[in-house]
């Protein structure tokens, strides 16, 4: 703020002023600052007839007021001031010009156009008018795009480039060589021959088991009593005579790792020829489940290694 305050009457030109001291604080052509009611008023001075009476270029057209505070302004800088103040508009205008040629290609150009972004560089792409021609003359191929969601006419995927990871679905790999390192399928694999190969479908011979209870091989009446693992199956053939006849009797006994994982039964014939059942359970024991009611037992059982 300037020194002392200024009195303003309306349509004078004059300012009066107390305390001030004019001459030292201005020239002719500077301005003075005033806020009266809110309002803030750029004034010229005309001429200075003291430290503390002015004229103003025009006459105040605000309401009389005094006791002002006001702030001396010189010319050079309110013309630096009106000088940025145009610059700013002029910059603003030309950037309102550049937004209305842009809007102006992006509604109504046919093809591709080039729009020109505020800092100077451009972009080339499609216009709105180009897109909305494409979408009436390929409804169909546009109406056949994958929407987001669930699809459920998809029928392939021939355009990708990436493949899809195993989470998504894929095989993580775009070669069957990538795909297979992704699955791990070399050591699974491995791992199910192993299983398989060595101790479920490994085949072995004919093993002639040793009866007890008093059982012993019927080779008279022709037949075997023996038990083989061949692909995945174990065969069990009773042919026995003359052991205890009561139910529950253990006949003969195999290797663990070829019993069941539960009970697994068979009809047999009991000579004479009288009905009863054979059973092996998971310890390997091949038994009676009901008496055999002569002196001999014929059977065969089959099932599978699990």
């Amino acid at each position: 703020m300037s020194a002392g305050t200024i009195a303003l009457t309306n349509n004078s030109a004059t300012a009066v002023g107390t305390g001030t001291a004019f001459t030292t604080d201005l020239k002719v052509g500077d301005f003075i600052v005033v806020i009266v009611g809110g309002v803030t008023y750029t004034l010229g001075v005309k001429s200075i007839e003291s430290a503390t009476s002015l004229t103003l270029t025009q006459n105040y057209g605000g309401p009389t007021a005094s006791g002002l505070a006001w702030t001396a302004v010189p010319n050079a800088t309110l013309v630096g001031i009106t000088a940025q103040v145009a610059a700013d508009v002029a910059k603003a205008i030309r950037g309102l010009n550049l937004d209305k040629a842009n809007w102006q290609a992006v509604y109504s150009s046919a093809g591709n156009i080039t729009v020109t972004l505020p800092d100077g560089s451009t972009f080339t792409g499609p216009s709105w008018n180009s897109i909305a021609i494409q979408i009436s003359t390929n409804t169909t191929a546009i109406g056949n795009k994958a929407a987001k969601g669930a699809n459920s006419d998809i029928t392939s995927l021939s355009g990708l480039t990436t493949a899809l990871s195993i989470a998504q679905g894929g095989t993580g790999g775009k070669t069957q060589v990538d795909a297979q390192a992704a699955l791990d399928v070399y050591s699974k694999a491995a791992t199910l021959s192993n299983t398989y190969n060595d101790t479920t479908l490994a085949t072995t011979s004919w093993v002639s088991p040793t009866p007890i209870n008093g059982w012993a091989n019927n080779s008279g009446a022709g037949g075997r009593t023996a038990y083989r693992k061949m692909n995945g199956l174990v065969y069990i053939e009773v042919n026995l005579a003359n052991g205890t006849q009561a139910s529950g009797t253990t006949l003969f006994n195999i290797p663990t790792n070829l019993a069941p994982n539960g009970n697994r039964f068979a009809p047999s014939v009991g000579l004479p020829l009288n009905a009863t059942s054979i059973y092996v359970n998971s310890a390997g024991e091949v038994k009676l489940a009901s008496p055999a009611g002569g002196n001999g037992v014929i059977a065969n059982l089959c099932y599978t290694l699990n």
